[in-house]
């Protein structure tokens, strides 16, 4: 029997002892608690009268909470009992100082968000100005036309039909098999060791060179290849293209036997070696430019 009831009303706060009450011969094994079909793991004492053959098993509930509350069983053998535990207080109500309390925290709060959120738009900005002035400076950079340069878009700037890009390597091929027969048929031809203007840099030479031409022919070679001018003559032929939106590479190959790069393999090329070379070269060029007149007004460099 436990406690002589079977439901117990009590308080929140208060301290509680469940009574297990067996009257019979105590065997070797103590009562078992359960709360709500689960062992009762808390601290319980149990109690022997060999006289009066009774045991009392208790278990101490103190400060009782809501959470207490439940169906509380005692198992001896083949006897059971249970009780329900009730904790009928209601909950309290806040007080006007914890809601003062509540209020004054809230308060606190506020201006510590409202000035995370003015730091975070501030930066905001900040890394946008930063983005929106690299890409416009960029994009100004990309756009500047320089001294060398601003002829292209004036069709009377230009001074010559063609220039060759070669290597010093080549340069008796690039002579004698395409500079002299272009000459001799009226073709301006911008040859560096001529045209380079001395004082200038090296690259502003190469950038005059080619815009200041109509067309630029390369000659081919793993020497081509392998020199650190001609890819640059190469590459600022490429930027001339892409700003004219117009085809004035003309590639010439040493030799039959030659590998073709991959960044000429999209274009169609002439063949030194080729006996009709002169002639397919000069079809390719078009009639030579009257570049009398168009020089008149040319500008100085």
């Amino acid at each position: 029997l436990i406690n002589d009831v079977s439901l117990l009303s009590t308080t929140v706060g208060q301290n509680v002892s469940l009574i297990c009450n067996v009257n019979a011969v105590p065997s070797g094994s103590p009562p078992v608690w359960y709360r709500d079909n689960y062992i009762y793991i808390y601290p319980f004492e149990h109690d022997i009268n060999e006289e009066t053959c009774t045991l009392l098993s208790t278990v101490d509930l103190v400060s009782v909470s809501y959470n207490d509350s439940g169906n509380y069983t005692c198992i001896y053998g083949d006897l059971m009992e249970t009780l329900t535990l009730v904790n009928d207080k209601p909950i309290d109500p806040p007080t006007n100082a914890t809601q003062e309390s509540a209020t004054s925290t809230s308060f606190e709060v506020i201006p510590i968000v409202i000035s995370i959120a003015a730091v975070v738009i501030i930066l905001t900005v900040i890394v946008t100005i930063i983005i929106l002035l690299t890409l416009y400076s960029r994009t100004k950079t990309a756009n500047k036309v320089d001294k060398t340069t601003s002829y292209i878009y004036a069709l009377n700037d230009v001074q010559y039909d063609v220039f060759i890009s070669f290597a010093e390597e080549d340069k008796e091929a690039a002579e004698n098999i395409i500079k002299h027969p272009l000459s001799k048929m009226g073709y301006s031809v911008c040859w560096h060791h001529d045209d380079f203007i001395p004082g200038c840099t090296i690259e502003d030479n190469m950038e005059r060179a080619i815009f200041k031409s109509r067309l630029t022919i390369i000659l081919i070679s793993n020497a081509f290849i392998s020199s650190k001018f001609c890819q640059k003559e190469f590459s600022i032929l490429k930027r001339k293209m892409q700003q004219t939106s117009t085809n004035c590479l003309v590639p010439v190959m040493m030799n039959a036997n030659f590998d073709i790069p991959p960044e000429f393999q999209e274009f169609t090329y002439i063949n030194i070696d080729d006996k009709n070379f002169i002639q397919k070269l000069s079809t390719t060029l078009g009639e030579p430019f009257d570049l009398t007149y168009m020089n008149k007004n040319k500008l100085d460099i």
